[in-house]
C-alpha cells in the first residue's frame, strides 16, 4: 500500500496548491485551462472481435475537462442551468452576471466527472469531434444525431422517452475520426485483452493485470484494493491516474473501479437501459470481471457514472484562449474559440 499511499499525498498535496493559487485568480481563469485527452493506440492485431486500430482515452474523463467544455458550450442563462451540469458534480457555477461560467472543486480537478448521463456523454464525444475537424463546437451533430435542447423542458436535458437517445455512432463520423464512447468490444479489448497473455493472446478477467504479470506470466488473475478503487475501499472516487502503474495490457487506467463508464451500446430489449461497464467505487470484485457490464437509464445522472472515450484518431490536445472576447454565441450555445496544438495522424 505504501506505493498508493504516496500517490494519494501527491494528489492531495497538488489539490492544495490549486486551491491556493485559486485565492488570486478568478474561477473562470482557472476553469478555462488546459484540456489535454491523453489517448492510448489499441491496434489492429487481428484479435479481440475489432478488426481495426482504435486511441483510447487513457484515464476517465476528468471534472477539470469536463469544465473545459462546459465553459465552452454551457454558459449562456438563455439555457436552464442544469444543461449538461448537475448541482451534485464536483464542478461549480458561477454567475458572472450575464453568463455563467465553471471550475471544479479545489482538489477534484483530477478526478473523474460523475453526475453525467449518457447524453451529456454523447454531447461531450460531439464536441470533442468539432475540434478535430475544425468546425463550429457543436453538441447537437457530429458522431452523434441528437434533437437540439429545449429551452423549455424542464426536467432531465432531453425527453425521458424520446427514441433519438438511441442515436447509433454515425460510422461516417467515426471512420473519419470523430469521437464516440466505446462499444462494449472496444472496451473489453482495451481492458481485458493481452496480446502477450502467457499461453497465448487471450483476456484476463480483469483490467489491472499488467503490472501483476511483469516477471510473473502466471500470476493469479485476481483483483485487490492495490490495484483499483472498488468495494468502498477508498470511500469515493479517487484520482484517475492514482492506478497508473495497474493499467490494461494496452495501458488504459482505471477500467476497473472508480466510476463505471457509459458505452454505445443499448440493451437490446426495447426499455431504456444502456450498458455501463468496469464497476465503480463501491461495487464488489465480481462486477469489474469481463462479461460483468451492468445497465442503467440513459437519462440518468449516477453518483458512479463517468466517461471515458474513443477514435480512430488520437484525442485532442487542445489550449481554450480565455479572452472573454474570443466568446461568441454558436447555435444558441456561449462557445469558446480553440485552437488545436497538437494533432497526430492516424495509424
Amino acid at each position: 500500500m505504501n506505493t498508493i499511499q504516496n500517490k494519494l499525498s501527491k494528489t492531495l498535496l497538488a489539490g492544495a496548491s490549486i486551491a491556493l493559487l485559486g485565492a488570486a485568480t478568478p474561477a473562470y481563469a482557472q476553469s478555462v485551462s488546459l484540456l489535454d485527452i491523453e489517448s492510448v493506440h489499441v491496434p489492429n492485431d487481428g484479435y479481440a472481435n475489432v478488426g481495426y486500430a482504435y486511441y483510447v482515452s487513457k484515464y476517465e474523463v476528468t471534472n477539470a475537462q469536463y469544465a473545459v467544455f462546459l465553459n465552452a458550450v454551457a454558459s449562456d442563462k438563455a439555457l436552464p442551468v442544469n444543461f449538461l451540469w448537475d448541482s451534485s458534480q464536483d464542478i461549480t457555477q458561477n454567475d458572472q452576471g450575464t453568463t455563467w461560467s465553471y471550475v471544479a472543486t479545489p482538489g477534484k480537478e483530477n478526478f473523474p466527472v460523475r453526475y453525467v448521463s449518457l447524453l451529456d456523454a454523447k454531447r461531450f464525444c460531439n464536441w470533442l469531434t468539432s475540434f478535430k475537424n475544425n468546425g463550429p463546437l457543436l453538441t447537437e451533430t457530429g458522431t452523434y444525431a441528437l434533437i437540439p435542447y429545449q429551452a423549455s423542458y424542464t426536467g432531465y436535458n432531453d425527453d425521458k422517452t424520446t427514441p433519438v437517445a438511441r442515436a447509433p455512432r454515425l460510422d461516417s463520423a467515426w471512420q473519419t475520426g470523430g469521437v464516440a464512447l466505446l462499444t462494449v468490444t472496444e472496451w473489453e479489448k482495451a481492458a481485458y485483452f493481452d496480446p502477450n497473455k502467457g499461453g497465448g493472446p487471450g483476456f484476463w478477467n480483469y483490467a489491472t493485470t499488467a503490472a501483476l504479470k511483469v516477471g510473473n506470466p502466471t500470476a493469479l488473475d485476481l483483483p485487490s484494493t492495490d490495484l483499483a478503487n472498488y468495494d468502498n475501499f477508498y470511500g469515493s472516487t479517487t484520482a484517475v491516474d492514482l492506478f497508473e502503474q495497474f493499467a490494461s495490457a494496452y495501458g488504459v487506467v482505471d477500467m476497473n473501479g472508480n466510476v463505471f463508464e457509459w458505452t454505445d451500446i443499448f440493451r437490446s430489449d426495447g426499455t431504456d437501459n444502456h450498458f455501463v461497464y468496469g464497476g465503480n467505487f463501491s461495487s464488489v470484485a465480481s462486477i469489474l470481471g469481463k462479461g460483468k457490464q451492468q445497465y442503467t437509464k440513459f437519462y440518468e445522472r449516477s453518483i458512479s457514472n463517468g466517461i471515458r472515450v474513443a477514435s480512430r484518431d488520437a484525442l485532442p490536445t487542445v489550449f481554450p484562449v480565455p479572452e472573454p472576447s474570443t466568446y461568441a454565441l454558436i447555435g444558441g450555445v456561449g462557445a469558446v474559440a480553440l485552437a488545436v496544438l497538437r494533432r497526430r495522424r492516424r495509424d
